[in-house]
């Protein structure tokens, strides 16, 4: 993750949603080490709590 800061790439996140795993692929906008993720593609920002984060990969 700190690559992907660092280079400005995009990251493919998946997160555990009510019923099914889903996933995000965007930039890293900004990370509370003790809550949260947030990435934004576009228009669209996603706020991800660690404790639903599954997996991180380049995509």
């Amino acid at each position: 993750m700190g690559e992907a800061v660092e280079y400005e790439q995009p990251i493919v996140v998946t997160y555990a949603g009510e019923y099914e795993e889903l996933a995000f692929c965007g930039y890293v906008d900004k990370v509370d080490p003790q809550k949260y993720l947030q990435l934004s593609n576009g228009n669209q920002t996603k706020r991800i709590p660690f404790t639903k984060l599954l997996a991180v990969d380049w995509p």
